[in-house]
């Protein structure tokens, strides 16, 4: 599993787009694009200079793009997820966030690749980063 998204008060995390890969099955990845939660207009100035860098340099996801709305954020992770033994996460920060849904969430930097099945997903064309040097 994956997960992109911006920050707001508090360095709280925004998700924008959340992608399910299933390693017990040959099933498609699911993805999903949260609509704002709100207005650009609403962060602080110091957040919208961030998620602009974020937006630009790392994952290029506009913070006005998505087609789900917010409020189903919690729904969609019950629905994909509440059957999962393990959800494996990249980065401390997305997996504490994961954690408040009471999920079991391990970070792929303590696992053993080794003994771990591996499945390769193709590129999302939600992304679009401009700024990000060759």
């Amino acid at each position: 599993m994956d997960m992109q998204g911006f920050l707001q008060s508090g360095n709280d995390f925004v998700i924008k787009e959340l992608a399910i890969v299933s390693l017990k099955d040959d099933s498609d990845p699911k993805v999903f694009m949260f609509q704002e939660p709100f207005p650009w207009k609403r962060l602080s100035s110091k957040h919208r200079r961030i998620n602009h860098s974020l937006e630009f340099h790392n994952h290029g996801l506009p913070w006005s793009s998505g087609k789900v709305p917010y409020t189903l954020v919690v729904n969609v992770l019950r629905e994909y997820l509440s059957d999962a033994q393990i959800i494996y996460m990249r980065g401390k920060f997305k997996k504490s966030w994961l954690e408040r849904f009471n999920l079991p969430v391990c970070e792929v930097t303590s696992i053993d690749y080794s003994e771990k099945p591996t499945k390769i997903a193709t590129i999302c064309l939600n992304h679009k980063v401009l700024g990000r040097k060759k």
